[in-house]
């Protein structure tokens, strides 16, 4: 594979700039390609905006090594790059487009990469040169890059064992946690990740539990942080996750559970009224606006006496409410514990007769059943 010293990114969105600040905080060289100069431009102004809640970036003098693109300039620059790492919109004819760009230019033996979340590395590739596909494979990151360890490192029928084997050890080097799937529906973590979304979803109805009840259990009480379900998914896009379960849905025939996959109603009807999350600023949650001192709407103002202006939507309804305040003695005792295994383990055992110790149990113990029986399927071990 040889030594890699220069990585281009395709795409200066928020995960292509932040791959691009990963890598030149690590003191690589570092285009960022997009449709315009301007465009890539403002790339890197998000990795260095002040105003971020987290920083993509560990050092603003790594921003000296990226360099902003035009795509116009493949034509010319793509061929110094010895890895390359495509992160445009998740719509496959849009990558096998930049993909046959990307083929023209490249230089043999260089190492070309998707960071798609799911959909099959075979088709994105099936009709570029063999050089390509033997040097082609998945190379998913998580969001933040800069927080988030796991890295999925999926190789394509075609690409040379040797090239997925350096590749992960790379990461290993440079301190991420690689793990290597194998080309199939969402990979590893979307498809147990959505499995256990869609898990959550179709059990919550049975105990009667509404946003706030589910993002109480599902979040610090498990191990999971506190975005929990709910806000996670506002976060994520209601969208983005509608078609990743869709992914699973109509591309695993075989799943004893595929049926799981299908969105419920409520969901269909979300992404039809735009009820995306945080992109349009309704999802699951609503944050109301309120006047500031300045006359400036501030969002999370908060009420008299302290109360988030935060709204929940009804599922039978989708008619946004007040949020109430959920609690649970099972929640409370298993925060008791510093540690998530700690926790989960006390979720589940506190009372096989408390709804929130049954609803855990059904959610946990069902989806980590359907993830040993992926082993094999997804991935080669657990």
């Amino acid at each position: 594979m040889g030594d890699i010293r220069h990585v281009a990114c395709l795409g200066g969105g928020i995960m292509g700039a932040g791959i691009a600040g990963f890598f030149a905080d690590r003191g690589y060289s570092v285009d960022v390609y997009d449709l315009t100069l301007d465009l890539a431009k403002k790339s890197l102004d998000n990795l260095t905006d002040p105003r971020a809640k987290f920083p993509l970036i560990l050092s603003n003098k790594s921003v000296s090594r990226i360099r902003p693109l035009a795509t116009a300039s493949m034509k010319d620059e793509l061929a110094r790059a010895d890895l390359v790492i495509e992160a445009v919109p998740e719509i496959m004819t849009i990558k096998q487009k930049a993909f046959a760009e990307v083929d023209r230019f490249r230089r043999p033996g260089s190492v070309i990469a998707t960071n798609t979340s799911g959909l099959s590395i075979d088709k994105m590739v099936a009709s570029r040169s063999r050089d390509m596909r033997q040097h082609f494979l998945g190379i998913h990151f998580f969001n933040p890059v800069r927080y988030m360890a796991l890295v999925e490192v999926i190789p394509g029928p075609a690409t040379l064992p040797e090239v997925a084997g350096e590749v992960a050890e790379l990461f290993v080097a440079l301190g991420k946690k690689p793990i290597v799937g194998k080309d199939t529906p969402n990979f590893v973590a979307n498809r147990i990740g959505i499995y256990m979304l869609m898990r959550t979803l179709s059990v919550a109805p049975k105990y009667g539990f509404g946003v706030e009840e589910i993002d109480m259990i599902t979040g610090e009480a498990m191990g999971h942080p506190k975005t929990a379900t709910f806000r996670l998914c506002d976060m994520v896009g209601i969208d983005t996750l509608f078609h990743a379960s869709m992914n699973s849905f109509q591309n695993c025939p075989g799943d004893e559970d595929r049926a799981l996959f299908e969105p419920p109603p409520y969901v269909v009807k979300m992404v039809e009224q735009k009820l995306l999350g945080d992109k349009t600023g309704k999802g699951f949650y609503q944050k109301l606006k309120s006047k500031g001192k300045g006359g400036d709407d501030d969002e999370g103002a908060k009420r008299p006496g302290g109360r988030p202006d935060l709204l929940v939507v009804d599922f039978e309804t989708l008619q946004y409410r007040p949020k109430r305040s959920a609690k649970s003695d099972c929640v409370r005792v298993a925060k008791t514990y510093s540690k998530a295994p700690g926790r989960l383990r006390a979720m589940m055992t506190y009372d096989e007769k408390d709804p929130v110790c049954a609803f855990t149990r059904e959610v946990v113990l069902g989806s980590a059943a359907y993830a040993l029986r992926r082993v094999g399927e997804i991935a080669d071990d657990a």
